[in-house]
């Protein structure tokens, strides 16, 4: 093996205008569940969270629950003012999320 000189290195720097094009991107929020249970006994969360992050990743938000084992009256409970906020913001929620927001009355775009 061998060794690398300084010159063989390549440069990982960030150049000034290039970074602050990065903090001005904005970053992709989604509404999506949040898997929770035991086996064959799940519910979930509805997060606000990331793209980046993965499904059970640390969330910026929490709206609510979906029980799909529970009568259907109790299946679903979320914050709509929050929902509605997040949605405002630009946050978009996953097709499941997307369908459970329908089911609750609230209409998206």
């Amino acid at each position: 093996m061998q060794s690398r000189g300084p010159s063989d290195r390549v440069s990982h720097t960030m150049t000034t205008s290039s970074f602050q094009d990065f903090q001005e991107e904005s970053v992709s929020v989604k509404i999506r569940l949040k898997k929770f249970g035991a086996k064959q006994r799940p519910y979930y969360r509805i997060v606000v969270l990331d793209t980046r992050q993965s499904r059970d990743g640390k969330t910026i938000d929490e709206l609510g629950i979906y029980h799909p084992i529970e009568v259907a009256d109790k299946q679903l409970r979320f914050d709509e003012e929050k929902a509605k906020a997040w949605l405002a913001k630009g946050a978009l929620p996953s097709d499941t999320v997307r369908g459970l927001f329908n089911k609750k009355g609230i209409r998206l775009g």
